[in-house]
């Protein structure tokens, strides 16, 4: 008995899976989903803090990283945020805008379903792929995949005891290596290789950064924090970010770090040794920041050298500037220009070496994968005519925010569609 032969199949059960199969189905074609997990949509469902927050409807290429920016962002651009969250309303998800205060990128619109709940999200395009007739296989292991005569052939089980599921069509939706117990665990890059693709080196985005040793654990605040590259006798930009930062023993946290965290991985990965730079009073000159801690030298002259910061920054801060800088036993009332001086240098610019980026396991996706100058506009392969590459596991990344949500919804609507 020979089996069926699908329109599509389409591995991985995650957002840009699901998405691809829903538009494909409803535009005619008879689809198939494999997923080696239990569940369909598991890091979807608690992405945003389980509020799923799917795309943005402020939208830039700045706002993406890819070796080739402008085919992901022309893909990106077709439909906008506003497109795609109009495309979900169509299924039955009505939407909500949340603005918050996203510093420089002050028109952010953060888009979240009605009921700011993944699961739910999930659960209403899970009904629909269900009600649509599309076939869903869960907790299945592909073992190779082949193309004769024009028909993939997709083998899953063990060499032991296989099974195939044959399609005219096949697109790889599996994902990166962020978050390998939701399933994405790139363990398909193998696969993806014996096709003739090859995988730029992924590397965990969204992610904590390990630092130099300091003595700030605990502290969460707002500033500006600046990644330079140091080349010997020079120091190169890499990208500058505002928002609330988070101290921990091991490093800082937060979404400013988060958005450079990818670039940081890449240039740790060449060999370059990096360096954060924080700006813990942004909004204000160097020169406004002495001239604030002279008048306020005057106005606590008589109290101990020591006590001179106390209630102006943080009391971790407040040890470290007193143990480094006013070390001699006095007054505030004898502290000199120098020191204020270096004080405020500091507190518009403390150091901090970067060590490392967290691991996959805290990473919120993955940079590097299938190279886009191998695939097409409409993100079929160059080599392999009817395969297709959607979501994570292509060279595009994005801030957070939904936009990376956008990415992998935004190209499942062009694949979904045909390509």
């Amino acid at each position: 008995m020979v089996n069926e032969i699908r329109d599509l199949i389409v591995v991985g059960g995650g957002a840009s899976g699901i998405l691809t199969a829903l538009i494909a189905v409803r535009k005619g074609a008879n689809v198939t989903i494999i997923e080696h997990g239990k569940t369909l949509g598991k890091k979807l469902s608690i992405t945003g803090n389980g509020k799923c927050n799917f795309t943005n409807l402020y939208q830039t290429k700045a706002c993406y990283n890819s070796g080739d920016i402008d085919k992901a962002y022309n893909l990106i651009n077709k439909m906008g945020g506003k497109g795609l969250a109009d495309l979900f309303s169509s299924f039955g998800i009505e939407w909500i805008v949340k603005k918050g205060r996203n510093f420089d990128r002050i028109e952010a619109g953060y888009v979240y379903p009605s009921g700011e709940s993944g699961k739910e999200f999930v659960n209403i395009l899970t009904d629909e792929l269900i009600r649509l007739k599309v076939k869903i296989k869960t907790n299945i292991n592909i073992i190779d995949v082949k193309k004769n005569d024009g028909i993939f052939e997709v083998v899953t089980g063990d060499s032991n005891n296989s099974y195939s599921y044959f399609g005219k069509k096949l697109v790889i939706a599996c994902g990166g290596l962020a978050g390998s117990s939701t399933g994405s665990d790139g363990s398909f890059y193998n696969i993806i290789k014996s096709l003739g693709h090859s995988i730029i080196k992924p590397l965990p985005a969204l992610s904590s950064v390990k630092i130099s040793k300091h003595d700030f654990a605990g502290i969460r605040c707002t500033a500006k924090i600046t990644a330079y590259i140091n080349n010997g006798e020079c120091k190169v930009l890499l990208g500058s970010e505002v928002g609330e930062l988070q101290f921990s023993e091991q490093g800082v946290g937060g979404i400013p770090v988060m958005q450079l965290s990818g670039r940081i991985a890449r240039e740790l990965d060449k060999g370059n040794k990096l360096y954060f730079t924080i700006d813990f009073y942004y909004e204000k000159s160097e020169e406004e920041l002495k001239t604030m801690l002279k008048n306020r030298k005057n106005l606590i002259g008589e109290k101990t050298a020591d006590k001179f910061l106390t209630g102006f920054t943080y009391e971790k801060i407040v040890k470290y500037i007193s143990d480094k800088v006013l070390t001699d036993k006095g007054y505030v009332r004898d502290i000199n220009d120098d020191k204020i001086s270096m004080i405020s240098q500091w507190l518009k610019s403390a150091k901090f070496d970067i060590i490392s980026v967290n691991s996959f396991e805290s990473a919120q996706t993955t940079s590097g994968g299938v190279p886009m100058e191998e695939v097409t506009d409409s993100l079929e392969s160059r080599f392999i005519k009817g395969l297709f590459f959607v979501g994570e596991v292509l060279d595009v990344d994005g801030l957070c925010g939904g936009y990376n949500l956008t990415w992998a919804f935004s190209s499942a609507y062009e694949v979904g569609n045909g390509g």
